[in-house]
């Protein structure tokens, strides 16, 4: 019985003493509007982009370097020209060229690095979106500042309502 009389009164005073409800045309809870609609400009990758080209082209251009020496065979004649073809393909020609089994897991790590480095070069070129205005800030109303006493020493948290 006690217990039901003591959550009724702070029940009470929270509805009494608390803050008031917000409403839609207070300042404080005014949504964020840019007054302006929010121009946007293209912006590649750079880095990505660069990381990208410089593994598929070394890679790519050691396939394709292969390739070209194996065109009329390396050890004597043989027919391999259909198979140096397909290594000119990116990322798929090798697997394509591939008749031993023994060499799968260089064939997939071969294709793989392939397959990131062009992966890297379309996605650093296409880029994303750049506002060329950043929003404006919204006051602060957390900060963080030093807490030094006789006995403690750190940081705490100052809040402004």
């Amino acid at each position: 019985m006690l217990r039901s009389v003591a959550v009724a009164c702070v029940i009470a005073a929270l509805l009494v003493a608390g803050p008031r409800l917000a409403r839609a045309n207070d300042q404080l809870v005014a949504p964020l509007v840019p007054s302006a609609p929010v121009t946007t400009h293209h912006e590649p990758y750079v880095a990505l982009a660069v990381a990208g080209g410089i593994t598929f082209g070394l890679i790519y251009g050691l396939t394709l370097f292969g390739a070209a020496l194996t065109v009329n065979g390396v050890d004597g004649e043989c027919d391999c020209k259909g198979e140096s073809l397909m290594y000119v393909i990116p990322v798929v020609g090798p697997w394509m060229a591939d008749t031993d089994p023994r060499d799968r897991w260089l064939v997939a790590a071969w294709s793989g690095i392939q397959a990131a480095g062009l992966t890297m070069l379309i996605v650093g070129l296409i880029g994303h979106e750049v506002p060329d205005a950043p929003l404006p800030a919204l006051p602060t109303k957390v900060t963080i500042v030093p807490t030094v006493t006789s006995e403690l020493e750190g940081l705490s948290l100052r809040m402004s309502w």
